[in-house]
């Protein structure tokens, strides 16, 4: 199978297992008329709608209210790579590229792009909708974002809590919000989205703990079994702007 990607693939040992998924195109039904060696969408977040489906997995521990915190920030910035497996039509599919997360009170914008850097959507939320913007095609508005991603990509994508997953928190499969254990890498979280984190590296330069890469894992009757690999290259809080 032709390497859509090869000039600029991510390192296997800074993404995981991607090594299959360099040799897989990006799945062109999906993304309704976007080149098929592109993946790119850019999201917003406030307020989002979150999902109800039951969490839990193989081997997932419960939320821990008592675990250290971290400190909270209003406005980040993080840059970054992002890897999916998942399942379409009984086969087994990946795709992977960069990220960029741009997050303010009120509003918040993911940029999903192509290893060669292409942006091909852009998703901006307010606390009442989010609408979706794609070059050459209408507008889509929805009131939840994970529901409109899914819809647009083919495989979800837990937006309305990652700024919570960059910054070591989680909503746990009791409703609670909870912390994760910082530094530890091998414990799994059970959201109450009914995806399962893990956090695999961790960056202390400059004193601070931060979440290098994290994990997550959900089945869905839509994709199969998806797995969700994000690794943080810069993580910079922001003065609230």
């Amino acid at each position: 199978m032709r390497n859509v990607c090869a000039a600029s693939a991510p390192s296997a040992d800074a993404i995981g297992d991607n090594a299959a998924m360099r040799r897989l195109p990006f799945p062109a039904p999906r993304f309704r008329g976007l080149p098929a060696a592109v993946l790119v969408a850019a999201l917003g977040l406030a307020g989002c709608a979150s999902l109800t489906t039951p969490a839990g997995g193989p081997g997932a521990v419960a939320a821990d209210p008592g675990a250290p915190r971290y400190p909270a920030h209003a406005a980040i910035d993080i840059d970054g790579r992002i890897s999916v497996r998942y399942q379409q039509d009984g086969k087994e599919e990946g795709v992977h590229g960069n990220f960029a997360w741009r997050q303010a009170p009120g509003r918040t914008v993911l940029t999903l792009l192509s290893p060669l850097g292409q942006v091909q959507a852009e998703v901006e939320i307010t606390p009442s909708r989010a609408v979706l913007a794609r070059p050459g095609q209408p507008p889509q508005a929805a009131a939840d974002v994970d529901a409109l991603l899914r819809d647009a990509l083919g495989w979800p994508l837990p937006v309305s809590d990652l700024h919570h997953w960059f910054q070591g928190h989680f909503y746990g499969a009791d409703g609670r919000m909870a912390s994760v254990a910082p530094g530890v890498t091998d414990a799994r979280y059970a959201t109450r989205q009914g995806w399962t984190l893990r956090y695999p590296a961790w960056d202390t330069e400059g004193g601070n703990i931060r979440p290098r890469r994290i994990d997550m894992e959900r089945p869905t009757e839509q994709a199969g079994q998806v797995v969700v690999k994000l690794v943080i290259d810069r993580w910079q809080p922001q003065e609230a702007r």
